[in-house]
């Protein structure tokens, strides 16, 4: 007896702001659940029963059921709030559908044979339908009380936009289910070391980025000394001056340094410098101009501070030598 798929399409879409269910998102205006019932079917499945809200019974019927008519036998049920067993009621102000079981139940009378449930707003890939119709088909006749679960890999159902949640299932030796626990908040991220460093970027609340600070402290380089360059690229001297000791210097120390340095160059190596040098003085005068002889240019970009970071910027506007342009300053 080939298996039923049973499609949960009751729900009210709060979160959505619509009936998601409902939505086309194909090159054709599929829905999520034409992709799920053409799986099945491919995976043998032989009828679908829906479980709707009869407010859109007639949206449904001419959206989605006339798609399947020769296609594959389909049923409508509907989930009610009142359809309760005897001795529920409904509590008063209730409008969103009850769960899941509430749902199953209500197509107690249209399905007799081993059946799959989905929901019909949630994508699931071939191979889920492949996996629970063969286990639902080769149920021996008569069975009761034989359950199974299709499950997928945390990591490949997150979200690229944003933080979900899931149920977390763990299982025994025997692969019979144990426990499911819900988990919020789960977003993907490249170790440990990323987690923390997109903590500090982002604007994330106090208390976790006092939580990713305890983790982020800074240590100067034993190989290096704070360099941050080989042994090699120092070993490179001009006037017993290497390119990390000009770096530490304060500015207009480095420009009246650059001022003395050509007596210490050969005439090969003058000849090759002669143009950067000329750019390097340039740029070093336009910073003394702003008043900046006091940095130097390992300084930290984020210790700067606002106006040190406008002056820098005035210097690279004057530098650009661009013409017809008027600058305004509105304090020296």
């Amino acid at each position: 007896m080939k298996p039923t798929l049973l499609l949960l399409a009751a729900g009210m879409g709060s979160r959505y702001g619509g009936l998601k269910q409902l939505d086309g998102l194909g090159p054709n205006g599929e829905t999520i659940m034409d992709y799920s019932i053409y799986d099945a079917i491919q995976a043998g499945f032989g009828k679908i029963v829906f479980v709707i809200r009869k407010d859109f019974e007639e949206q449904f019927r001419s959206q989605i059921l006339s798609k399947y008519e020769g296609s594959i036998p389909a049923e409508l049920v509907f989930q009610s709030l009142d359809a309760l067993p005897e001795g529920f009621s409904v509590p008063e102000g209730r409008q969103k559908p009850w769960g899941t079981n509430h749902a199953v139940m209500m197509a107690a009378e249209a399905i007799k044979e081993p059946f799959c449930v989905i929901n019909c707003d949630d994508f699931y890939n071939r191979d889920a339908f492949k996996v629970i119709g063969k286990f639902l088909a080769d149920l021996p006749e008569g069975s009761k009380n034989s359950y199974a679960m299709v499950g997928f890999r945390v990591g490949n159902t997150l979200s690229e936009s944003g933080t979900v949640s899931r149920g977390i299932c763990a299982n025994d030796e025997k692969h019979l289910l144990t426990s499911v626990v819900e988990r919020t908040k789960i977003q993907r991220f490249e170790g440990v070391v990323k987690y923390i460093q997109m903590l500090q970027d982002k604007d994330v609340s106090a208390t976790e980025q006092k939580w990713a600070e305890q983790f982020a402290k800074t240590a100067v380089c034993p190989e290096c000394g704070g360099a941050k360059l080989n042994k090699t690229s120092l070993s490179y001297r001009i006037h017993d001056k290497n390119i990390y000791e000009l770096s530490c210097m304060d500015i207009n120390e480095l420009y009246e340094w650059l001022q003395q340095v050509n007596p210490f160059l050969s005439h090969k190596q003058s000849i090759i410098a002669s143009e950067i040098l000329k750019e390097i003085r340039t740029r070093l005068k336009f910073l003394l101009d702003v008043g900046l002889e006091y940095l130097s240019l390992d300084r930290s970009s984020a210790s700067l501070s606002g106006g040190e970071s406008q002056r820098i910027r005035l210097a690279t506007q004057i530098g650009s030598q661009l013409v017809n342009v008027l600058y305004i300053l509105d304090e020296p």
